[in-house]
């Protein structure tokens, strides 16, 4: 790893290796000469530890109404849905 500039992978590496050490962050950097501010920011920047973020929605169930329609209309014919967003 360089010296430098970590990148992402190398300081998921990092990050990774210092959760399985089961020291503190700080006690951990200062164990291997790095600054803890570092881990810090890279923690940070990463979301490191953070469960995902998971958005609320609200889920309904719409009536559907199908009409008569053709008589002549054969199986396995495209069907178009179309939703309140347009799509």
């Amino acid at each position: 790893m360089a010296h430098g500039q970590w990148t992402e992978v190398e300081a998921r590496g990092v990050l990774e290796a210092w959760k399985r050490s089961g020291q503190t962050l700080e006690g951990y950097a200062r164990s291997r000469g790095l600054v803890p501010q570092r881990l810090h920011w890279w923690k940070a920047k990463l979301g490191f530890g953070k469960a995902p973020e998971t958005k609320a929605r609200h889920v309904a169930l719409l009536p559907v109404h199908v009409g008569e329609g053709r008589t002549d209309a054969r199986r396995g014919e495209p069907v178009t849905v179309l939703l309140r967003s347009g799509t």
